[in-house]
C-alpha cells in the first residue's frame, strides 16, 4: 500500500480521514477517545497515559503516537486518500464497529498462526449445520459447548445468544448443529465440556451460496493488512473487515 504523493485534502464532514484503532487515555477537546472513533486531519489529540494508534486513509501502515512526557499534544496529518483503497473500505466499516464496540470479543490470535485458540472467520452455514473448522484452528478433539451472540444480523435473526455442542474431532467432525441460525456477524464462544473457555471470537456466519465468496473476500483482505501489527490493531483491523465483507461493501 504506497503512500499516493500530493498536497493535503480535507475530508469533508461525516467522512473521517482515518479512525481510532487502539488508545490509551486520549482526548479531543472534550471528547475522549475510544476504539473505532473516527478522526480528522488536522485534529488535535491531547494524550495524558499510553499510546494512541490511528489507522488514517493514506495508504500506510497505522501511525502509533507516543508522548515522552504527559500531557502531551498531536496533530493529525493532511494527506491525500488513496482511493477505493482497503483502508477506505475500512473506515466505512468502522463506522459500523463504532455502534457495537462494546459488545466485541478481542481474542489472543494472529493472522493465520494461531494453535489452539479461536480466531476471525468466515463459517459456512448449511442444513442447519454450522461449519466451525476455520475458526477453531486446532484445538484438541473433545466435546465443546457453542454459543452465538448476534452482533449484526439480518432483522429477523434472534436476538439472543443461541447455543449446541460438537464433539469435536477434525477433519471429519467440524460441525454444530444451530437449526435457527441466520446469516450475520456472531461472537462465537467455545468451551470444553470440563468448563475450560478456549475463548470468543467474531465470526460471519454465511450462507452454503454466499460462503466461497465471502471467504475469498476476507482472506484476501487479511493478506493486504500491514505487516507487523501490533496484537490490538490486528484485533481491530479483522473485525472491520469481517463487517465488510458482512454488509458488501466496496
Amino acid at each position: 500500500m504506497a503512500l499516493l504523493a500530493g498536497g493535503v485534502l480535507f475530508a469533508a464532514d461525516g467522512d473521517p480521514d482515518g479512525w481510532v484503532v487502539s488508545v490509551g487515555k486520549w482526548t479531543r477537546g472534550k471528547q475522549v477517545l475510544r476504539q473505532y472513533d473516527a478522526v480528522f486531519a488536522s485534529d488535535q489529540l491531547q494524550g495524558t497515559a499510553g499510546t494512541i494508534v490511528v489507522a488514517l486513509k493514506d495508504g500506510q501502515s497505522p501511525h502509533p503516537y507516543h508522548c515522552d512526557k504527559f500531557p502531551c499534544t498531536v496533530t493529525i496529518p493532511g494527506f491525500r486518500p488513496a482511493p477505493d483503497s482497503l483502508l477506505s473500505r475500512l473506515g466505512r466499516a468502522f463506522s459500523e464497529l463504532a455502534s457495537h464496540r462494546d459488545s466485541m470479543p478481542v481474542s489472543a490470535i494472529s493472522r493465520g498462526r494461531s494453535r489452539g485458540r479461536l480466531r476471525q472467520a468466515v463459517l459456512p452455514f448449511n442444513g442447519g449445520q454450522l461449519d466451525l473448522k476455520d475458526a477453531a484452528g486446532s484445538i484438541d478433539a473433545g466435546t465443546y459447548t457453542v454459543s452465538l451472540r448476534p452482533i449484526k444480523t439480518a432483522p429477523s435473526t434472534a436476538q439472543g445468544p443461541l447455543r449446541g455442542s460438537v464433539h469435536w474431532d477434525p477433519p471429519e467432525v467440524t460441525s454444530a448443529s444451530f437449526p435457527a441460525l441466520a446469516p450475520g456477524i456472531y461472537e462465537l464462544t467455545m468451551a470444553s465440556s470440563e468448563g475450560d473457555s478456549v475463548g470468543s471470537v467474531a465470526v460471519l456466519v454465511a450462507s452454503a451460496a454466499d460462503y466461497p465468496a465471502r471467504r475469498e473476500s476476507f482472506e484476501a483482505g487479511v493478506q493486504s493488512l500491514p505487516r507487523d501489527l501490533d496484537r490490538v490493531t490486528l484485533e481491530a483491523f479483522l473485525n472491520a473487515l469481517l463487517f465488510d465483507v458482512g454488509t458488501g461493501s466496496k
